[in-house]
């Protein structure tokens, strides 16, 4: 009898062990997957993710405008570790933050940052498609090029939509 018991956990240890190894094969071959379709839509994201244009005008006027892509939210100055960088504006290195959404643009003034509006308004900075602030030295206005929507998983759009949803 216990030579029969050996037999048969030596004849189940191998496709056990098989199968460990088809699970684990499976896992990496959809992380894989999974990899290349984040790669995907970060890159795609990096070309359709403006959402408006920032124009930058020098208040002295002699200076040419800038022209700069805005995504939904982030912080706009003048350095490199700002989301939106602007140049010889007289930014500092993180001006103010900003969100887009209902074709609005709301800005949030950095501490020792001036934003304010060239005709007074009221007293949030909830700025409409051309309506002009002074930031630094430069009147700054932007142009709504798509509304801003929530950023959807394809998957979750994909599943939905098979379900008789949006």
């Amino acid at each position: 009898m216990p030579a029969a018991y050996r037999t048969v956990a030596l004849l189940m240890r191998y496709p056990l062990a098989a199968l460990g190894v088809l699970i684990t094969l499976r896992g990496a071959y959809m992380a894989l997957v999974d990899l290349r379709r984040a790669a995907r839509i970060r890159r795609q994201e990096g070309v359709d993710s403006a959402v408006a244009v920032l124009f930058c005008l020098p208040s002295d006027r002699e200076g040419k405008g800038k022209r700069v892509p805005l995504t939904r939210s982030g912080c706009v100055g003048s350095s490199g570790s700002a989301d939106v960088s602007v140049k010889d504006c007289g930014l500092k290195a993180r001006h103010f933050e900003y969100d887009i959404r209902d074709g609005m643009m709301e800005v949030r003034p950095l501490p020792g940052a001036k934003v304010s509006r060239v005709k007074p308004g009221d007293g949030a900075l909830k700025v409409k498609p051309g309506e002009k602030l002074l930031a630094g030295n430069a009147v700054i206005y932007f142009k709504l090029i798509r509304r801003a929507a929530k950023p959807v998983s394809p998957g979750y759009r994909r599943v939905y939509k098979r379900k008789g949803g949006k």
